[in-house]
This record gives C-alpha cells, structure tokens and sequence, in this order.
C-alpha cells in the first residue's frame, strides 16, 4: 500500500522544515551547543516531532526544549516530548505549562527565561 495525499503533503513540509532549519543551524552553532546537544541531534529531534505535529515551528520545538531542560529538575513530568504533545493538542505554551501545575505567573517566567537563552544562544558562534 502506498501512501496517501495527505501523508504526502506532510512528509513532504516536513522536509521542506528541516531544510530551513538545517540551514538556520549551519548559521548558528550556538543555539544547538546552548542546549548541550549537537546540531545533529536538535534537527533530528525536530524532524521526529514534526512526524506527530507538521504545524510546529522550530522556534516552538527549540522553545519546549529549553523550557523543559530548565525545568525537570523541580517539575520531573515536564518534559520536551509533554510539551510538545500539549502544542499538537492545540494549546499554547503557556496553557500547555499552566496544565502542568505551574501558575500563570511561572509559566510566564519560563518562557521568557527559554527566550532569553535561546537569544542570547543565537548570538554564539
């Protein structure tokens, strides 16, 4: 069996994604290092969660990755794959975080914490 029109369609912006961002990472090592991991390993884990989400931007992949690092420790059920699951439900990040237990406030707080970093990580060479 082949695959159908839609499955297409996906498979094919999902490329067309990470193209884009492959040639955003090339531009900015920092980002990926900023995150302890290889630029390899952040595209490839945006290539997975587009499988499950093709709307999903990488500033929003880059963002619940951030956001979960900082957070595991003290909030150990927030994690990127948790976000992104609230993301594809069609909720925002901060509704998404709020799910979570945290408070408008700290939801707030660590989004703009995640922003932060990945500024400042886009910054690095």
């Amino acid at each position: 069996m082949g695959r159908s029109g839609d499955d297409m369609d996906r498979a094919g912006k999902a490329n067309e994604h990470a193209e884009e961002v492959a040639e955003e990472l090339s531009e900015r090592h920092g980002m990926a290092n900023g995150m302890s991991m290889s630029a390899s390993q952040l595209l490839s884990g945006y290539q997975a969660a587009l499988a499950t989400n093709p709307k999903l931007k990488f500033g929003q992949f880059v963002a619940a990755t951030t956001i979960a690092q900082n957070l595991w420790m003290s909030n150990p059920n927030i994690t990127t794959n948790a976000i992104l699951q609230g993301l594809a439900s069609g909720k925002s990040l901060s509704q998404t975080l709020q799910g979570f237990g945290l408070s408008a406030t700290q939801a707030k707080a660590a989004e703009e914490t995640a922003e932060k970093e990945i500024g400042e990580s886009k910054r690095e060479k």
